[in-house]
């Protein structure tokens, strides 16, 4: 069928891009099975990114997405971190730039995801580290959700 949706592809001028097809199969498929694309072999994966979302034949898909994309809001968090832990800038501009560029780093695609309290547990932590950064806060400063949620005014994740 993708030889056939090739050729056809072709007669209009159009071609797939081998390097960027991944042919994903489950345990029903034959191992030894290889697919042949224009004279090029495909690459058989087990789990791939499309579309900005990690897509996978397994059952852990989810917990792989979401594990991924609390590490995508960490790491978006950490190049904005100058902003974040500079006392000199108002909380309202660090609001701006989390709403702006933090949270959607990490709910992308969220409306796919059907969270379990656990998960959704695991999402609020990562913003609650956030935001005590934001305010310079530690644990031992003994603040509760609620309160640091009046001092950020960030929205909140779910």
């Amino acid at each position: 069928m993708l030889q056939e949706l090739n050729q056809e592809n072709f007669k209009d001028g159009l071609s797939m891009n081998i390097k960027k097809t991944k042919i994903m199969k489950n345990e029903v498929i034959n191992d030894n099975i290889n697919i042949i694309i224009g004279g090029n072999e495909s690459e058989i994966v087990q789990k791939y990114i499309y579309l900005g979302q990690l897509i996978s034949a397994t059952s852990t898909s989810k917990e792989q997405e979401i594990k991924r994309r609390i590490t995508m809001g960490w790491q978006a968090f950490g190049r904005a971190s100058s902003i974040f832990k500079n006392k000199d800038i108002p909380i309202t501009h660090k609001r701006k730039v989390y709403n702006q560029c933090i949270l959607p780093s990490v709910t992308y695609g969220v409306e796919t995801w059907n969270l379990t309290r656990k998960e959704v547990i695991k999402v609020r932590t990562m913003q609650r580290a956030h935001e005590r950064i934001m305010l310079k806060l530690t644990w031992c400063d003994r603040k509760t959700a609620e309160w640091i949620r009046i001092q950020t005014k960030v929205r909140d994740i779910m």
